[in-house]
């Protein structure tokens, strides 16, 4: 796995679950070890190991809703088409998914 280009999280993350059929594309929050909070794109493993591209000192926690590939295809690269830019999906497909139960939080070691 290959470090992302700086400040897309959102397409390196969903290009990379794209690449590897194992991962699953997650959007939400990222806790960082000084305590900011930051918007985030990331992947996780079948057993729930997060997958960070974008950041070297991966965050303290992650919370977010796991994106199965049929929809990510179909929504994500529909949007991105759409506004030219990965970055700006993530309102959108979040708030779209209000009442989702698949929610996860996880916390690093």
């Amino acid at each position: 796995i290959r470090w992302g280009k700086p400040k897309v999280c959102y397409h390196n993350s969903a290009m990379l679950a794209f690449e590897q059929a194992n991962l699953t594309y997650c959007q939400g929050l990222a806790i960082g070890r000084s305590g900011f909070i930051v918007e985030h794109a990331f992947c996780i493993t079948p057993s729930k190991e997060v997958i960070d591209v974008m950041w070297r000192e991966p965050a303290s926690v992650y919370w977010g809703v796991p994106f199965d590939s049929q929809w990510l295809s179909r929504e994500f690269l529909h949007q991105a088409d759409y506004t030219g830019d990965f970055g700006n999906v993530i309102r959108p497909m979040l708030l779209g998914l209000a009442n989702r139960e698949e929610i996860l939080a996880v916390r690093v070691a």
